[in-house]
């Protein structure tokens, strides 16, 4: 039977079980800064448990398998990463730390790259985001927005299922199909969005993008381009300082806050 057909069996909630708690993060429409949001929401994270004495490290897992934007953005120093651990599957744990690129409590796993002939399995995905719960106070994967099954198998570890969309209306058509594919897969109670590039003149205003695409509150980072590509060009994350920065930090304070509380945070 086609995967795509079995994906509303696929979709369980996630393990109360140790670890980890897992977000999900793809974009409405290529292009909303999804990973961009996932990279920088992890790195405030990882800032913010360490200095509450927190001392186990966050995941970030790049799972948009063919672009390798994280390992630009994180200015990585080791780009082995998902592809790695995919082709020693057998072997996760002792591969884990050839894999992983560290900065201060993130450990991030890059895409890496893959030989033509190469498939990611969705038990082998979902094997990698288990490792990473089981080593981490919180794992954050970057998915493609393809829905492919080994998405799938991804997503049903998710506690929280971020959408990132922009207030134009091409990604907002595109997000409401991928929010409504969401919904029949069963995760309706686990989708928030992230309203990305916020322009408080924009004539769309959070409100009227939430009552659009069927979600609840959505959370908005203010337009900031300026400090994004100031850090990009200087190889390291948005500082706290600016405006895209202090919408991060926001919202990773009330991700800590969720992790401690175990409640979700949309």
């Amino acid at each position: 039977m086609n995967s795509y057909l079995e994906a509303p069996q696929l979709v369980r909630a996630p393990s109360a079980g140790p670890g980890g708690t897992v977000f999900a993060f793809l974009p409405g429409k290529p292009g909303s800064g999804a990973s961009t949001v996932c990279a920088h929401l992890a790195e405030a994270l990882a800032g913010i448990l360490s200095a509450g004495a927190i001392r186990e490290p966050v995941s970030l897992v790049e799972f948009d398998l063919y672009s390798g934007a994280l390992a630009f953005l994180l200015n990585a120093d080791n780009e082995l990463g998902v592809a790695h651990l995919a082709m020693h599957a057998g072997r996760m744990d002792q591969e884990w730390e050839n894999a992983v690129s560290k900065s201060g409590q993130l450990e991030a796993l890059v895409a890496g790259t893959y030989p033509g002939w190469f498939r990611m399995e969705a038990h082998v995905a979902g094997a990698v985001t288990d490792l990473a719960a089981a080593r981490s106070k919180a794992v954050f994967c970057d998915l493609s927005g393809n829905l492919e099954p080994f998405s799938l198998e991804v997503l049903r570890r998710a506690r929280t299922v971020y959408v990132v969309v922009t207030a134009d209306l091409a990604s907002l058509y595109l997000a409401r199909r991928r929010i409504l594919r969401l919904h029949e897969l069963g995760l309706r109670e686990r989708v928030h969005v992230i309203l990305n590039r916020f322009n408080k003149s924009e004539r769309m205003t959070p409100r009227m993008i939430s009552e659009a695409l069927d979600v609840g509150e959505i959370l908005a980072i203010d337009d900031d381009d300026q400090a994004i590509q100031t850090a990009l060009r200087e190889g390291k994350m948005a500082a706290a300082s600016t405006r895209f920065g202090a919408g991060i930090r926001q919202l990773a304070l009330k991700l800590a806050s969720s992790i401690t509380s175990n409640q979700t945070v949309g």
